[in-house]
C-alpha cells in the first residue's frame, strides 16, 4: 500500500526506499521537478488539459472513456475513522502532489 501511496514520487525521483517518498524534501522535490514539465493535468480537469495539448502540440487528443463504473450513482463504503485515517497517511504523497496541481489548474 505504501508504493501506491507514493508512486508519483517513486516514477519522478530516483528514491531506493519507500520511506524515503514520505519526506516532505522528496515530496516537494518531485512538484519542483513536475512544474518544470510544460503541460500537467489532473482527471477532473481533463477538458483545460487537452485543450492546452492540442494547443502546444498542435495536434488532435482524443481520450476515451473505457473504464466506467456500471454503478448508476457512486456510492461510498463505510471507512471507520481510524481506517480513514491510516488510508490518508499512506496517499500522503500523491495527495500533496495532486492537491498543489489540482490548485494551479
Amino acid at each position: 500500500a505504501m508504493e501506491y501511496g507514493c508512486d508519483f514520487i517513486r516514477q519522478v525521483t530516483k528514491v531506493d526506499r519507500i520511506s524515503d517518498a514520505y519526506r516532505s524534501g522528496v515530496i516537494n522535490e518531485t512538484i519542483e521537478r513536475l512544474e518544470a514539465i510544460k503541460l500537467v493535468g489532473i482527471l477532473e480537469k481533463i477538458g483545460p488539459f487537452i485543450v492546452d495539448f492540442e494547443r502546444y502540440f498542435n495536434v488532435r487528443l482524443s481520450i476515451r472513456h473505457t473504464n466506467k463504473s456500471p454503478a448508476k450513482k457512486p456510492t461510498k463504503a463505510a471507512v471507520s475513522p481510524k481506517l480513514r485515517k491510516q488510508i490518508e497517511e499512506l496517499c500522503e504523497p500523491n495527495h500533496r502532489i495532486y492537491e498543489h496541481f489540482s490548485r494551479r489548474l
